[in-house]
């Protein structure tokens, strides 16, 4: 897909987001956190979603970034 910016004008790139921390991983267990989510948040920090926000805006303004996905996790958030 890269290849069409040249002809079109048009740059395509994506954002992959890891866990997002939004009141639906409250919910997952219908009123409260459902047990298989612990594991997953023990091992895995939820990013606020302003960090995703941010990775889009970086697709955005990064000219070479044509043909890319961004993974945004923490550990692109944190260096990020």
């Amino acid at each position: 897909m890269a290849q069409i910016e040249g002809s079109t004008g048009v740059r395509v790139c994506g954002v992959s987001p890891g866990l997002v921390d939004t009141p639906i991983l409250d919910t997952t267990g219908g009123d409260r956190r459902a047990d298989w989510m612990e594991p997953i948040l023990s091992n895995n920090r939820a990013l606020p979603p302003v960090a995703i926000a941010e990775g889009v805006v970086r697709q955005i303004e990064d000219d070479g970034s044509a043909g890319t996905i961004l993974v945004v996790d923490a550990s692109w958030y944190d260096g990020g």
